[in-house]
């Protein structure tokens, strides 16, 4: 949409720059059915675009549409984005896989074997987002140890060696005693 507006936009520049430069080439451009041969080329302009560009993501920290969906998200490095790209290539595979072979089996005839492998694979593919996320998103990582041996384990996991003085009067408070 907003690429046929655009082309539709620099059309109607160009047929107002043109009728003021030289109207009779505004007249032999545009007249009668020449009109619709502009607006097809907008129109497969934008079919292009919608076939070949990236698609956008809506970001609510810069409230904009983004060709890069991790566009100003403060603290993301390329690890980390590696990361979620190979949790998102797995958590499609699968899905992707039992799909694709379930189709297959509507037009070609298949083992019972495959039929059994297919199904086990459907089901892996609905509980497979848990452990996929558990091995590879530290966040939702830290934040099951956490639930499940609670924060003040989970604190002394991740504090460093030399722990900050903010640190040592949280552990203080914690235990009652005040500095």
């Amino acid at each position: 949409m907003w690429a046929s507006q655009s082309m539709s936009v620099v059309l109607l520049a160009f047929n107002r720059c043109v009728e003021i430069w030289k109207p009779r080439y505004l007249y032999e451009s545009f007249d009668g059915h020449r009109t619709y041969y502009w607006l097809l080329a907008c129109v497969l302009y934008s079919m292009i675009f919608v076939v070949w560009a990236p698609g956008m993501t809506f970001s609510a920290i810069s409230y904009a549409w983004f060709y890069d969906p991790y566009k100003n998200i403060p603290g993301l490095e390329f690890i980390e984005r590696s990361q979620m790209t190979i949790q998102a290539f797995f958590l499609c595979l699968f899905t992707f896989l039992s799909a694709f072979v379930y189709d297959y089996m509507q037009f070609y005839p298949v083992p019972a074997s495959v039929s059994v492998g297919v199904n086990v694979t459907w089901q892996f593919s609905n509980g497979a987002p848990a452990i996929i996320y558990l091995v590879v998103n530290k966040t939702i990582r830290n934040g099951v140890v956490a639930l499940l041996l609670g924060n003040r384990i989970m604190k002394e996991l991740t504090t460093s060696v030399m722990p900050t003085r903010s640190v040592m009067r949280t552990s203080h408070v914690e235990s009652g005693m005040t500095l």
